[in-house]
């Protein structure tokens, strides 16, 4: 399969970026805390559980984008594997030509 490389390439960027994204995302949440510690009292109960929310959503998103990356991976060597058997038949027919 030619485009192979490519696709697994980009899927190993992407995975790359959501675990970039996931780290920000925990950090954020991390110095949020700290702050409302730090300054004795919480966080607005209304914005904080919306800020809260939010950031849970994107690392719970960072999860589920590598749970889909590693289904392209999964597709991808499926796919490739086709290549010995869909492939096949031309290698036998240039080599019955060739006389091999």
């Amino acid at each position: 399969m030619k485009s192979g490389q490519e696709i697994t390439a980009n899927i190993k960027n992407i995975k790359y970026y959501a675990e970039k994204i996931y780290d920000l995302a925990r950090k954020q949440m991390n110095e949020d805390e700290d702050w409302a510690l730090k300054n004795g009292h919480g966080i607005d109960a209304s914005s904080g559980s919306i800020r809260f929310e939010a950031m849970a959503a994107i690392i719970t998103n960072t999860d589920e984008l590598n749970v889909h990356c590693d289904s392209i991976l999964t597709n991808l060597k499926a796919a490739e594997e086709q290549d010995k058997i869909m492939f096949a038949p031309e290698e036998k027919a240039e080599e019955t030509e060739n006389g091999i």
